[in-house]
C-alpha cells in the first residue's frame, strides 16, 4: 500500500509540474482582457522588465486605459546590460530607470505590420514615451527597431500590444547611442568584438 501511495503522489506531482509549464520562464495563460502588465509578467521571458517597470513606478501606465505598445527586450536581451541595469535599479536612479522604461514604449498601439510598413516606405520611425525616435528597419524579413531584431511580436493586452525583442532597443550609455545611428555599424561591431558594450 505505501509503494502505491509513494507512486500516486509521485505521478500527481509530476502532472501538475506538466501542467503548469515546469519552468520559470515558460508562459502561462494571462485572464481574460489582462492589460500589458499581467501579458507582460505572464510571458513568462520578460521578468527582468516587468520587475524594472514596477520598480520604475511605470506599472500604472501600464495597467491604464491609454493603448501602448511595449518594446520589450527578453530576459536573454537584457543579460546584455546587466551591469547597467544594476546601476539603474538602485533606489537613487529611479528617474533614469523610469527613462529606460518610456525609451521602450510607444504612446499607441502599433502593429508589427504597422511598423514593418513603416520601414519599408521610407518613413521609418516612431516615437517613445520620452518623445525620442526610434528606427525601423527590416532583416530578412523580420521587424527591427534600432537594429534590435523582433523575436516575437503582436502579443496582445487590453490597451495595447508586446513586441518582444533580442536586445534593448535604448541604453543610457554611450554604446546605447552608437548601436542607435545605423551610420555607426562599423563601430557597433568592433565595440561588440572587443566586449567593450558594458564599458
Amino acid at each position: 500500500m505505501n509503494k502505491w501511495m509513494r507512486w500516486l503522489t509521485a505521478s500527481s506531482a509530476t502532472a501538475l509540474l506538466a501542467a503548469c509549464g515546469g519552468g520559470d520562464n515558460d508562459s502561462v495563460s494571462p485572464p481574460a482582457n489582462a492589460n500589458l502588465a499581467q501579458v507582460a509578467q505572464a510571458e513568462g521571458n520578460l521578468t527582468k522588465m516587468v520587475q524594472a517597470a514596477d520598480m520604475a513606478g511605470m506599472m500604472p501606465s501600464m495597467q491604464g486605459q491609454e493603448a501602448l505598445t511595449f518594446l520589450a527586450p527578453s530576459d536573454d536581451a537584457m543579460a546584455e546590460m546587466a551591469e547597467e541595469m544594476g546601476d539603474l535599479m538602485q533606489p537613487t536612479n529611479r528617474e533614469r530607470l523610469a527613462d529606460f522604461m518610456k525609451a521602450h514604449m510607444v504612446p499607441s498601439k502599433m502593429l508589427a505590420d504597422q511598423m514593418s510598413a513603416a520601414a519599408t516606405s521610407g518613413s521609418g520611425t516612431v516615437t517613445n514615451l520620452l518623445g525620442e525616435t526610434l528606427s525601423l528597419g527590416m532583416d530578412g524579413g523580420t521587424l527591427t527597431i534600432n537594429g534590435a531584431k523582433a523575436q516575437k511580436t503582436n502579443v496582445s493586452a487590453s490597451n495595447g500590444v508586446i513586441h518582444i525583442f533580442s536586445a534593448p532597443i535604448w541604453r543610457p550609455s554611450v554604446f546605447g547611442i552608437v548601436r542607435a545611428i545605423p551610420q555607426l555599424d562599423t563601430l557597433e561591431a568592433a565595440i561588440r568584438a572587443a566586449g567593450l558594450q558594458d564599458v
